[in-house]
């Protein structure tokens, strides 16, 4: 399967948002470790009064658990889900 990049702009996000959601999700992993098993990489950056994260995964069945892990830690610190861009990855250097 193909491997896919998506991007997340949250536009309101603060820094410390960001790190208390990315602290639950990797609570959740440790507790899970097949979450990050198929995540090739995530970058996160401030962007304006935001936040962008970008991620690329080995396939979009792998991006959409994601999801089931997401929503509620999300919903945890009160920040809406937004929808990401998906992108076919052509090539992956690292």
């Amino acid at each position: 399967m193909p491997r896919i990049a998506a991007e997340f702009r949250f536009l309101e996000m603060t820094e410390s948002q960001y790190d208390a959601l990315i602290a639950d999700f990797e609570a959740a992993e440790a507790a899970d470790p097949s979450l990050a098993a198929e995540r090739v990489i995530h970058v996160a950056m401030p962007d304006g009064g935001g936040w962008l994260a970008f991620d690329v995964w080995d396939s979009a069945e792998a991006f959409e658990r994601l999801g089931e892990t997401l929503g509620p830690i999300f919903a945890k610190h009160g920040i809406a889900p937004v929808q990401p861009r998906v992108y076919p990855v052509h090539n992956t250097m690292m």
